[in-house]
């Protein structure tokens, strides 16, 4: 005799979760399974980055089973961003303005993470003589161009009634700042930290820095597109690892910035001193980001002010669309795994 259709279906219940189950089961290890040639990231002396030395140090990165190579870019940033268009490196953190402008270039570059904000990092100091913003009219400021320095100076000149055109601007790369102010010319810089306060101690002046522009310098870790297609485990584990280490940071900063003093030879007080003045972001920090908003809480705000700059400065004919530049599923992940933090 025929069951009857209800008891058909559910004597079948218990079969088609099973299929279903075995049919998802190859896409969610493809995800969380880490692949077996080692993810090259950057690493450099950076608050925001910190979290990268520490996590190797302590075992974190084998014990997410994510095989790293760490590859040092402290002597040529530009150079490093570069080399994860080229293919060399897989991840690194850029502005948000680099980030935009590589993809502008043709560069298929994704952000998925926000490490810091740069509140006090990065700045413009000028000769003494000079005395301040103002007085750079018709002078020469070294700046590597067509990047992020380029576009902080010119928000910085606009406040004093200045703009680009105003002075002088010299292409040179800011690790060169301290060999560009020896002369006689170049009257000012725009450079980053340890070396901003390094030119203070020669005698110059710290006429500007992020601090006075909150919210303009948020910095994001990306990738090629690629990279996330096809290691999406790996991206997986090393935003868990960036996650352990962060709240490590926070737990107990002696400990943390110790392990990035004994590896870039600073001392402990120095290593703090630099992450006051690039604000390490957590969990929280990253969903709020990552969420559209207009203003420059939102890494979308941000993106489209830079927008606005690349039309407004002819960098650009037409406006890029910056809404895929973010990649918002690994933070929402993260908030699943540890919605309390």
């Amino acid at each position: 005799m025929a069951l009857p259709i209800m008891v058909m279906r559910r004597a079948a219940m218990p079969l088609l979760i099973a299929l279903a189950f075995l049919t998802c089961a190859p896409e969610r290890a493809r995800e969380s399974k880490t692949a077996a040639k080692p993810l090259r990231i950057a690493r450099y002396y950076w608050p925001g980055e910190y979290w990268v030395d520490i996590a190797a140090a302590r075992g974190w990165f084998a014990e997410e089973g994510l095989q790293v190579e760490l590859i040092d870019t402290n002597s040529d940033y530009y150079g490093g961003l570069k080399a994860v268009t080229t293919g060399s490196i897989d991840v690194n953190v850029f502005y948000v303005f680099d980030l935009a402008w590589f993809r502008a270039q043709g560069s298929d570059l994704v952000a998925f993470l926000t490490p810091d904000v740069d509140a006090g990092a990065s700045g413009i100091v000028v000769k003494r003589e000079v005395g301040d913003l103002r007085g750079l009219r018709g002078l020469k400021i070294a700046v590597p161009r067509r990047t992020f320095y380029e576009y902080l100076l010119n928000a910085a000149l606009e406040p004093q009634g200045l703009t680009l055109g105003d002075v002088e601007v010299v292409d040179a790369r800011g690790e060169e700042a301290l060999a560009s102010l020896a002369k006689p010319e170049i009257k000012g810089v725009v450079t980053w930290e340890p070396l901003l306060s390094k030119a203070v101690k020669q005698g110059h002046v710290r006429a500007f820095d992020t601090a006075g522009l909150l919210g303009v310098a948020p910095m994001v870790y990306a990738t090629r597109r690629e990279v996330l297609r096809s290691r999406a485990g790996d991206v997986r584990a090393l935003c868990r690892v960036w996650l352990k280490t962060t709240n490590f940071i926070s737990r107990d900063p002696q400990a943390a910035f110790a392990i990035v003093a004994r590896i870039y030879g600073k001392t402990p007080q120095e290593v703090a001193e630099f992450a006051r003045r690039d604000r390490i972001r957590k969990l929280a920090d990253n969903a709020a980001a990552f969420t559209y908003g207009p203003g420059f809480e939102s890494l979308y705000g941000a993106a489209e002010s830079v927008n606005r700059y690349f039309v407004d400065a002819g960098m650009l004919e037409k406006p890029l669309d910056t809404a895929t530049l973010f990649d918002d599923r690994w933070i929402r992940q993260l908030q699943k795994e540890a919605p309390s933090q």
